[in-house]
């Protein structure tokens, strides 16, 4: 019985469970959690944005389904990328992708810009996203991952994902003056700019603090001599 109530206990140690997880799986969670708090933040705001600037509500269902097919068709091939070389060079490469997606948004002179900005960052989230899974089922062990998956998932996607559209919402009406709707893709913009700084940072986190060497298992070729190759040929 004494068993049985320490294993509840240990199972309830979120602390104890971070402290003992390897830094490459923290990082991660810190970059999801910065991503996660940022698109959230535009989200209720991104479609408006773009029909603000005059496009229609049907050419923004094309260019949103154009980049999930494309997401949907790159993954298996960035998958083999990732078993090759390892996540961090294609997690860099997803960021640098959301950097120019959230810098083509907050820069938009027309909606097929702004259009341009929202397919980038589908692609940027589809890179990203297969490395961050990638680290996460390489650096836990099996019996933790669903437990990895509800500290990330709880702090990134709850605590987060609430902060911030409150965060947006406070910003638009107390800063940028907005009464209801927004109704001025002007008033939206500068968001885009708090999504370019935050993922910038996030960038050179990654960057300068994850180290995925460990992760990363090439399979060289085994050499044979002459006498080996004789025997096998015969």
């Amino acid at each position: 019985m004494a068993n049985n109530v320490k294993e509840k206990k240990n199972d309830l140690d979120v602390i104890g469970f971070w402290k003992a997880q390897q830094s490459a799986w923290k990082i991660t969670v810190y970059r999801t959690s910065m991503e996660r708090l940022v698109y959230k933040a535009v989200l209720p705001y991104l479609t408006l944005y773009i029909v603000l600037m005059g496009a229609t509500k049907t050419q923004i269902g094309t260019v949103t389904s154009l980049g999930t097919l494309v997401a949907a068709v790159m993954a298996p091939f960035l998958g083999s990328y990732i078993d090759k070389n390892g996540p961090k060079k294609m997690y860099l490469l997803g960021i640098a992708v959301l950097l120019g997606g959230y810098l083509a948004l907050w820069k938009a002179p027309i909606w097929q810009v702004a259009a341009l900005g929202m397919f980038l960052h589908t692609m940027g989230s589809t890179l990203g996203g297969q490395s961050c899974a990638n680290i996460c089922g390489n650096c836990l062990e099996s019996c933790d991952r669903a437990k990895g998956m509800l500290v990330c998932e709880t702090f990134a996607a709850g605590v987060l994902g609430m902060i911030g559209p409150a965060f947006a919402g406070w910003f638009l009406v107390n800063i940028m003056g907005v009464v209801g709707t927004p109704s001025d893709p002007l008033t939206i913009k500068p968001l885009f700019f708090f999504c370019l700084v935050v993922t910038f940072l996030s960038l050179l986190m990654i960057i300068f603090k994850l180290d995925v060497s460990h992760l990363v298992q090439k399979v060289k070729p085994k050499k044979q001599n002459v006498t080996q190759l004789k025997m096998l040929s015969q």
